[in-house]
C-alpha cells in the first residue's frame, strides 16, 4: 500500500506542484485585493495631510455613503475653516471625521464605530 502512494506521487508531481502552484496564487491574489477596513483608511492620515491626500487615502470626497438619511443643519461647501468644523465620511458601520487647520493641513481624526442592532447583524449574516 505505502508502495503504491509513492509510485503515483513519482507519476503526478508534475500536477500536484501545478496544484499547489495554483492554490499559492488564488491566496496572494486574495490577500493582495482584499479591502482595506475604514478603521485601517483612519490609521493612513497624517497629521499634516491635505484634503487630497485624505480623499485619496479614504477613496471617496467625504459625505454620507450610508443608507440612512441625514439631515445637516448648516455647513456645506461654504464653510468657513476658522469655525474648524470635520469633514466627514458616513458608512453603515462608522463615521470618519477629520480636522484641518487654516492652512488645510490635518490636525486630528476620528473613528466613531456604529454599534450594530440585533436585526442589522442578523440582516448581514442571512446576506
Amino acid at each position: 500500500m505505502r508502495r503504491s502512494i509513492v509510485i503515483s506521487l513519482k507519476r503526478h508531481w508534475r500536477a500536484l506542484t501545478a496544484a499547489c502552484g495554483a492554490l499559492a496564487l488564488v491566496v496572494v491574489a486574495t490577500v493582495a485585493l482584499w479591502p482595506v477596513s475604514i478603521e485601517e483608511r483612519v490609521d493612513r492620515i497624517r497629521p499634516g495631510m491635505n484634503k487630497a491626500e485624505v480623499e485619496k487615502i479614504m477613496g471617496v470626497p467625504h459625505g454620507n455613503y450610508s443608507r440612512e438619511t441625514i439631515i445637516h443643519h448648516g455647513g456645506g461647501a461654504g464653510v468657513d475653516p476658522a469655525d474648524n468644523l470635520p469633514l466627514r465620511w458616513k458608512w453603515d458601520d462608522a463615521t470618519v471625521e477629520v480636522w484641518f487647520n487654516q492652512d488645510g493641513q490635518v490636525i486630528q481624526t476620528a473613528y466613531r464605530p456604529h454599534p450594530l442592532s440585533l436585526s442589522d447583524r442578523l440582516g448581514r449574516w442571512i446576506n
